[in-house]
């Protein structure tokens, strides 16, 4: 099976460059291995999509995007990073901090599994310039338990056995933090219209309905 990231008969970069190309993290290079075979591509694997459809990619050989200084509240917990403010808020979460309970699915907004809290509002973080987090509260999964003691959302996921593999579980969870702050007491048709763009592979859609039905009891009208 042929690998993207090089052409039949020479990678797409490589030679002219010396076989790198610069970091998108920390302008140092990483390997990849491909068809057994080595290349230099951006460590950012967000970025891959540049290298497949040419966004950007021209100008991040040339030189360095100017880097900015962002700072946010992420779990709350002052923080700051100085990067490329429209790297996706996703890849600054894993790659920069640390905090991989944000997932990585499909990079188009489309599944949901890389949901984040930005002001208690979801949004997706696979499309979303740290930029925009600035002087925002940002939460993720690993913020949501307090002081040991996992939120009622979370026990109701396990009460419940509302997932399987676990891969959207915290995009859901976090959706659904979302929707009970704007509808505490939602009928089932509304978590299911509210719920409907994260996506669940391994069919766990029913039981995660009852398990938020059972969290807005819990939290006693969102509060929690």
């Amino acid at each position: 099976m042929p690998c993207f990231l090089h052409s039949k008969t020479k990678p797409i970069w490589g030679e002219s460059f010396k076989g790198k190309v610069p970091s998108v993290t920390s302008g140092k290079f990483s390997l990849y291995y491909c068809d057994q075979r080595r290349y230099h591509v951006p460590a950012d694997v967000g970025f891959l999509y540049g290298i497949l459809y040419g966004r950007r990619l021209r100008s991040r050989v040339r030189g360095y995007a100017m880097a900015e200084t962002i700072a946010f509240t992420l779990n709350d917990q002052p923080v700051s990073v100085t990067t490329d403010g429209q790297r996706p808020l996703l890849w600054v979460l894993r790659t920069d901090l640390g905090l991989t309970g944000t997932k990585y699915g499909c990079g188009q907004a489309h599944c949901g599994a890389c949901t984040v809290l930005v002001d208690n509002k979801a949004v997706r973080s696979c499309v979303y310039p740290v930029r925009n987090a600035n002087g925002r509260q940002v939460r993720t999964i690993e913020g949501l338990a307090k002081d040991g003691e996992l939120h009622p959302l979370q026990k109701a996921f396990v009460e419940h056995d509302a997932l399987q593999c676990g891969f959207c579980t915290p995009g859901m969870i976090l959706t659904a933090y979302s929707l009970l702050q704007e509808n505490p007491e939602p009928t089932r048709e509304e978590i299911i219209q509210g719920m409907d763009q994260n996506l669940c592979r391994c069919g766990a859609h029913t039981r995660i309905i009852d398990a938020i039905q059972s969290a807005a009891t819990a939290m006693k009208g969102g509060k929690a």
